[in-house]
Protein backbone atom coordinates (compact mmCIF):
# COMPACT_ATOMS: atom_id res chain seq x y z
CA UNK A 1 0.00 0.00 0.00
CA UNK A 2 1.71 3.08 -0.77
CA UNK A 3 1.42 6.20 0.74
CA UNK A 4 -0.81 4.75 3.31
CA UNK A 5 1.85 4.61 5.83
CA UNK A 6 1.84 1.14 6.34
CA UNK A 7 3.23 -1.66 4.30
CA UNK A 8 2.05 -4.77 2.95
CA UNK A 9 2.93 -6.69 6.10
CA UNK A 10 1.29 -4.03 8.33
CA UNK A 11 4.31 -2.51 9.56
CA UNK A 12 4.28 1.33 9.89
CA UNK A 13 6.56 3.08 7.38
CA UNK A 14 9.33 4.13 10.17
CA UNK A 15 9.10 1.25 12.18
CA UNK A 16 11.92 -1.74 11.69
CA UNK A 17 10.61 -4.93 10.99
CA UNK A 18 12.11 -8.07 13.06
CA UNK A 19 15.03 -9.96 10.92
CA UNK A 20 13.81 -12.86 9.70
CA UNK A 21 10.20 -12.82 10.72
CA UNK A 22 8.63 -15.79 8.54
CA UNK A 23 11.77 -17.83 9.49
CA UNK A 24 10.66 -17.89 12.77
CA UNK A 25 7.25 -18.30 12.19
CA UNK A 26 8.65 -21.86 10.65
CA UNK A 27 10.89 -22.62 13.24
CA UNK A 28 7.95 -21.91 15.53
CA UNK A 29 5.50 -24.07 13.86
CA UNK A 30 8.27 -26.79 13.26
CA UNK A 31 8.63 -26.51 17.40
CA UNK A 32 4.58 -26.80 17.81
CA UNK A 33 4.45 -29.86 16.06
CA UNK A 34 7.27 -31.27 17.54
CA UNK A 35 5.52 -30.20 21.10
CA UNK A 36 2.00 -31.77 19.94
CA UNK A 37 4.10 -35.24 18.91
CA UNK A 38 5.86 -35.47 22.01
CA UNK A 39 2.41 -34.92 24.43
CA UNK A 40 0.37 -37.11 22.04
CA UNK A 41 3.66 -39.75 22.86
CA UNK A 42 3.12 -39.01 26.50
CA UNK A 43 -0.32 -39.73 26.59
CA UNK A 44 -0.26 -42.91 24.99
CA UNK A 45 2.82 -44.94 26.06
CA UNK A 46 3.63 -43.11 29.87
CA UNK A 47 3.12 -45.52 32.70
CA UNK A 48 2.73 -42.74 35.28
CA UNK A 49 -0.60 -41.36 35.20
CA UNK A 50 0.29 -37.76 36.34
CA UNK A 51 2.29 -37.33 33.40
CA UNK A 52 -0.14 -38.68 31.37
CA UNK A 53 -2.93 -36.12 32.74
CA UNK A 54 -0.74 -33.27 32.59
CA UNK A 55 0.07 -34.04 28.78
CA UNK A 56 -3.43 -34.54 28.12
CA UNK A 57 -4.48 -31.13 29.42
CA UNK A 58 -1.48 -29.52 28.16
CA UNK A 59 -2.93 -31.21 24.53
CA UNK A 60 -6.61 -29.69 25.12
CA UNK A 61 -4.93 -26.21 25.92
CA UNK A 62 -2.81 -26.35 22.78
CA UNK A 63 -5.67 -27.42 20.91
CA UNK A 64 -8.10 -24.20 21.86
CA UNK A 65 -5.12 -21.66 21.32
CA UNK A 66 -4.80 -23.43 17.80
CA UNK A 67 -8.46 -23.01 17.00
CA UNK A 68 -8.63 -19.76 18.74
CA UNK A 69 -5.83 -18.79 16.27
CA UNK A 70 -6.92 -20.35 13.45
CA UNK A 71 -11.10 -19.66 13.43
CA UNK A 72 -11.18 -16.45 15.33
CA UNK A 73 -14.31 -15.72 16.58
CA UNK A 74 -16.51 -13.78 14.50
CA UNK A 75 -17.97 -10.21 15.95
CA UNK A 76 -21.26 -10.01 14.19
CA UNK A 77 -22.84 -6.26 14.04
CA UNK A 78 -25.11 -4.50 11.95
CA UNK A 79 -25.12 -0.38 12.38
CA UNK A 80 -29.42 0.44 11.41
CA UNK A 81 -29.59 4.74 10.84
CA UNK A 82 -33.14 5.49 11.36
CA UNK A 83 -33.39 8.49 7.88
CA UNK A 84 -35.61 11.22 9.34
Amino acid sequence: MTGSGISDWGWESGEQKPQGHVARHGVLSDVLKDLYHLLKHVVRLEPDDVAKLHAQLALEELDDIMKNFLFPPQKLEKKIVVLP
